[in-house]
């Protein structure tokens, strides 16, 4: 069965049939001309690899040869990109969703901010059967992170909506251990001149002898 032709005028092979089909049992891999493994498609349960023949998971990305750390301004040296339409207030990202994939359960999504790929990340998720996710985490491209808010205007901004009931912020030390002092502290640190920081500027404690 003819599978695929070549195409002289661009150096191309085309598929002309529906279906590739690998020769053994181990899975379909695509190679470049060196023999190196690109895309493995594995035969017993259809994972697949991409820059390793042995995947783990339902998608494998061999990735150690690269380092996003060395230069997190280059895209080409991350292992996944996404693409952003580059209209303000337009974003993209991942969808989580069940097996039937009718609806998205949570999402992560990039919403760009502006010319120089500034953008905002934010975190959803979905609290009932229907309608949108609702927006829970909010990072601004300045760093400032809202929780329950877009809009932050500090460095930790929580804000609830509706419920008085719910608790904001909630730190708890779950030592109950007999004869042991248990206290929370919360501190507050300046800066010295230095750039160093004091970091016993001041402090809340509570908490309770044993």
């Amino acid at each position: 069965i003819e599978v695929a032709v070549l195409d002289q005028t661009n150096n191309e092979w085309q598929i002309t049939t529906g279906v590739v089909q690998a020769k053994d049992g181990d899975g379909l891999a695509l190679k470049t001309d060196d023999g190196t493994t690109r895309l493995f498609i594995k035969d017993s349960d259809g994972a697949i690899g991409i820059g390793t023949s042995s995947p783990l998971g339902n998608i494998d990305i061999d990735a150690s040869s690269k380092d996003a750390v060395a230069d997190l301004d280059d895209p080409s040296d991350y292992a996944i990109v996404v693409r952003n339409n580059s209209t303000s207030n337009t974003g993209n990202g991942i969808a989580f969703t069940n097996d039937a994939a009718t609806q998205v359960g949570g999402a992560i999504v990039h919403i760009d901010r502006g010319s120089n790929n500034l953008g905002d990340l934010a975190f959803y998720t979905r609290e009932g059967s229907t309608g949108n996710p609702t927006e829970r985490v909010r990072v601004l491209s300045t760093g400032k992170t809202g929780f329950g808010t877009s809009s932050p205007e500090a460095v930790i901004h929580g804000q609830e909506n509706g419920n008085s009931s719910t608790k904001g912020i909630q730190v708890s030390n779950y030592d109950n251990t007999a004869g042991t002092n248990q206290a929370i502290n919360v501190d507050f640190g300046l800066a010295r001149n230095s750039g160093s920081t004091k970091s016993e500027a001041g402090r809340i404690k509570v908490g309770r002898h044993a």
